[in-house]
């Protein structure tokens, strides 16, 4: 009984991540899409673009790239990681769900939050900045761990879901 409190709580911390990631995704593709606007029309109604209109749009694509998978993830909207459980037997998708979600958590932990980290403080130690910006390159690089953990946050509540769900058959 206590699992089910757990699992209803978990799911209501990955609901409310989910819905501030989705927000910040609105937020970064309308910022995109007016840098993009002005950049063309600077460019071409002006005859100069801005020179800060490239690196912004460039930057923010991979912001948006990077907390969008994981926010796509987070409401189940993954291709892959379903389809091929689905096709096991009944006996064989759970055990293959399991294997599934670790190796994600692994990958969400191991290579995106570790990795994401050590990038992050590498480019501050560095001091790289972008040029055009005048931003450190490593408040950018932030979303790398972020996406990361929530990626292994939303597979560790998949994963349980899987371990102490009584279905026969996994959705």
């Amino acid at each position: 009984m206590q699992m089910v409190g757990f699992m209803k709580g978990f799911r209501l911390l990955r609901r409310k991540l989910t819905h501030f990631l989705e927000w910040l995704l609105v937020i970064a593709v309308t910022i995109l899409v007016i840098d993009v606007l002005w950049g063309v029309f600077s460019r071409y109604a002006l005859g100069d673009q801005s020179g800060w209109t490239e690196e912004l749009a460039r930057m923010l694509l991979v912001q948006v790239a990077l907390i969008g998978s994981a926010a796509a993830f987070g409401e189940k909207a993954h291709l892959g990681v379903d389809f091929f459980t689905g096709l096991l037997e009944t006996g064989s998708q759970r055990l293959a769900q399991v294997l599934v979600y670790l190796i994600i958590i692994f990958f969400g932990v191991g290579v995106l939050l570790s990795g994401g980290l050590k990038l992050v403080s590498r480019t501050f130690e560095l001091d790289q900045q972008l040029m055009a910006l005048g931003i450190e390159k490593g408040y950018i690089y932030l979303c790398v761990p972020i996406s990361g953990a929530f990626i292994a946050l939303v597979a560790l509540e998949q994963l349980l879901d899987v371990i102490f769900s009584d279905k026969e058959t996994i959705s």
